[in-house]
């Protein structure tokens, strides 16, 4: 048995996993397993992965979202890890990307959960390990207004930690679900991702309720030596209202699950949520259109 499932969730992304398999596969040899989920249940997507026998196809049947796929895609494994990755990422095989994360868990037993550095298409560094979100998030996160007129300003820049170059392993609070590999053990502790969370903040919610644990093997780390790239295109967020709704839906899930006021913040948040919810489905609307 191999010692890590690699898990991949698919939505009509042909085009995105001829590209992510082929170099997945050399890396897999070594000692991991490929999964891809379709969420599609497409037959191009099932034709695809049928022309790599290496791959196990699970069809979904229907769209599960991100979180409860990625379940039944780590369902029945009982090796050690787990390694949830995008099908439009791209690892480097060069560096080892997948077995570096491995390497890192077997030489770190206090660190669960560990993400690569992620680069852009460009070679530019993504951000894909943060901080905690908080109230500031709401105004400063990546895609806000502000942030985009003043990326300088430093509540933008300590919540993406901009300012760090991605040179040195360091603990932080949660990585990109775009890649993460967790233990197994800890992620069955926690009852995998909380498949409330349709789309979007279900790698911010698993990292944080494994930092939550009483339990020595809690830590969630960055590891520069595994590289990968992530192909991010034009955001479907802004062409669909469904996911738009998706988005803030989880980030309400997210503000009631983790903040212990949220009672008594609820009115406000709420109408941050209102309104950023109608400003995204405008820019949906006129985007689609185009």
């Amino acid at each position: 048995m191999k010692s890590t499932r690699i898990i991949i969730v698919a939505y009509h992304s042909e085009d995105d996993l001829s590209r992510c398999l082929p170099a997945l596969i050399k890396e897999s040899k070594r000692d991991a397993e490929i999964v891809v989920v379709d969420n599609s249940s497409c037959e191009k997507t099932k034709k695809l992965v049928a022309s790599f026998p290496e791959i196990i196809y699970i069809d979904a049947k229907e769209n599960l979202g991100f979180a409860k796929a990625n379940n039944l895609g780590a369902k029945d494994f009982n090796g050690e890890f787990l390694c949830f990755l995008n099908p439009d990422t791209e690892v480097k095989n060069e560096v080892n990307s997948i077995t570096k994360l491995a390497e890192f868990l077997h030489n770190n037993p206090k660190v669960a959960v560990v993400g690569p550095l992620v680069k852009n298409t460009d070679g530019s560094r993504q951000m894909s390990f943060r901080r905690w979100p908080s109230f500031k998030t709401a105004i400063f996160n990546r895609y806000s207004l502000i942030t985009k007129l003043f990326p300088n300003n430093p509540w933008s820049k300590s919540y993406l930690m901009s300012n760090d170059n991605g040179e040195i392993a360091k603990k932080v609070d949660w990585v990109s679900g775009c890649c993460l590999m967790v233990r197994k053990e800890t992620f069955t502790k926690i009852g995998g991702f909380n498949e409330e969370y349709f789309m979007f903040c279900e790698d911010t919610a698993l990292c944080k309720s494994i930092s939550l644990l009483d339990d020595d093997c809690k830590e969630i780390w960055f590891c520069p030596t595994s590289i990968i790239t992530h192909h991010i295109g034009k955001s479907i967020s802004e062409k669909s209202i469904k996911i738009v709704y998706e988005r803030h839906r989880s980030m309400w899930i997210y503000f009631k699950d983790y903040n212990p006021h949220w009672i008594f913040l609820s009115p406000i948040t709420i109408l941050g949520l209102i309104l950023r919810t109608v400003w995204y489905s405008i820019k949906a609307i006129n985007n689609a259109r185009k």
